[in-house]
């Protein structure tokens, strides 16, 4: 829990004021050994209207299991609520892979503007109820949809076998739920790795909370890498709003801007006059420090710094081995010659 909320409070999107206001609350399981209230306060400084906890006193069903008890909660919340509480929920949890998690959590909440196209298009395209990360959406066949921006788009790729692995598991569920029967040969997509954002609504969260004590006593208890009964719960997320008509459409990793840096180095100032580039001391950590503080203040993620190799000797001199020495300025960095 605290790695994962670690991850989210990264991004810059809640920082943001964005154009239309919207209110979110935040459902987290977390260990009993966690310090929660850390967690919660963190949140809560940072726009949360209220924060729920869910300690995990019995390990079962992975994060399918913590995920249904949420469930339960926010129903619980939409009962009590005058009007829609939620229109649309963002799901994530803490992979073992944490190159994966950033890669996904970019994706799905990455930058304002990710967040804001989830929001908008969940908000206003009636055929699309649920967006995973670019990449990620599994699809028995492989289909095309509307384009609604360079971040979303519906490419699809097939993986047969995740959902013939659980089938079986996929049918008992369907017709616990609907009492009817799920067609094998059907069409079928879901977001891998459990994480996505959802149009409530298309959710249909009540039809899951009725098989709620059909499926206690099913969960897992050792690790399995598929076929268990959380894993079709996976599947089936994305296959009830798929059979309604209502896609799934994948959303890209926020565009990373890059600063060209051009040090003020005396060959050039011979070449091209006198404060070509101004005066700076590079070998200044100090002037590092400050130099990274204004990009990412301006929204760079990194420096493209010019190396002027031209002048066939190392230009640059010591300033990498400073750079790498003390850690400022502390962005990612390149170079170009």
């Amino acid at each position: 829990a605290k790695q994962l909320a670690d991850n989210f409070t990264a991004y810059p999107w809640l920082n943001i004021q964005p154009p239309e206001p919207f209110k979110f609350d935040v459902f987290i399981s977390h260990q009993t050994s966690v310090d929660f209230a850390g967690i919660k306060s963190t949140l809560e400084c940072l726009g949360a209207n209220e924060v729920f906890g869910f300690p995990i006193l019995v390990n079962q069903g992975y994060d399918i299991k913590q995920f249904y008890e949420q469930l339960q909660s926010t129903e619980r919340l939409m009962e009590n609520s005058s009007s829609s509480r939620y229109q649309s929920f963002l799901k994530i949890h803490t992979k073992s892979k944490s190159s994966w998690r950033c890669k996904v959590l970019g994706s799905l909440c990455g930058s304002p503007r990710n967040v804001l196209t989830a929001l908008r298009t969940l908000g206003s395209a009636q055929n699309i109820g649920m967006i995973g990360p670019q990449g990620y959406v599994a699809q028995r066949s492989i289909g095309s949809g509307a384009s609604l921006s360079n971040q979303i788009n519906t490419t699809r790729y097939t993986i047969e076998k995740m959902f013939m692995r659980n089938i079986k598991y996929m049918q008992l569920m369907y017709s616990e739920i609907y009492h009817k029967t799920l067609d094998s040969e059907s069409d079928f997509a879901f977001c891998a790795g459990t994480m996505f954002w959802s149009r409530y609504e298309d959710f249909q969260v009540g039809a899951w909370m009725r098989i709620m004590p059909w499926l206690s006593g099913r969960w897992s208890t050792k690790y399995e890498r598929d076929g268990q009964i959380e894993h079709a719960a996976e599947r089936m997320f994305g296959v009830i709003p798929f059979l309604n008509n209502v896609t799934i459409a994948e959303i890209g990793a926020p565009l990373r801007p890059i600063g060209i840096y051009q040090p003020p180095y005396h060959e050039m100032q011979e070449i091209r006059g006198k404060d070509y580039t101004g005066y700076y001391d590079m070998t200044d950590v100090n002037t590092r420090r400050r130099q990274g503080e204004m990009a990412k203040a301006a929204g760079l993620h990194g420096f493209m710094y010019h190396h002027y190799w031209g002048f066939n000797k190392s230009v640059l001199g010591e300033v990498p081995e400073h750079m790498l020495r003390d850690g400022f300025p502390d962005i990612p960095f390149i170079f170009c010659w």
